[in-house]
């Protein structure tokens, strides 16, 4: 599956680029706060995103959004559920293995790979970008995760 989206007419074929770009635009200092983020303004590609609330040990922090494309079927993500809760080789599982490496750089961190996602192998690739209700601490993040199906 490979989302496109008209950008200053460019096609840009990556959903982490595109959300990245969103991001970068959401902010007026270096690290945006939760609510600069406007949900609108990422369309389509919302529904592969996803934000996690930090808390002092990664694994209690809880997601506050997932994106509809990242809800595992017959494993639906609970309200306000802690990554540790999170079921072994999920999208969301891959995605969230940087959080401490997003917390310590305060940047945009990148991973892609092989996985499997409903039965079927894919290639990813996923982003995770800091926010901060202070401007300093990284005390949350949004991420993204896009994929598609290996050819057989």
């Amino acid at each position: 599956m490979t989302l496109m989206a008209s950008i200053e007419n460019n096609l840009e074929r990556r959903l982490t680029t595109r959300v990245e770009k969103e991001w970068r635009a959401s902010s007026r200092s270096a690290l945006p706060r939760r609510s600069d983020i406007d949900r609108a303004k990422f369309g389509n590609d919302w529904d592969f995103c996803f934000i996690i609330d930090l808390s002092d040990n990664t694994k209690d922090s809880r997601f506050s959004h997932v994106g509809v494309e990242l809800r595992e079927p017959g494993q639906p993500i609970q309200e306000r559920q802690r990554i540790s809760e999170n079921v072994e080789g999920t999208l969301l599982e891959l995605a969230a293995k940087d959080i401490e490496k997003v917390k310590q750089q305060k940047q945009p961190v990148e991973r892609s790979g092989r996985a499997v996602h409903e039965d079927t192998e894919i290639l990813y690739r996923a982003i995770l970008l800091p926010l901060s209700e202070n401007g300093r601490d990284v005390d949350g993040v949004i991420g993204a995760i896009g994929y598609r199906e290996l050819a057989a």
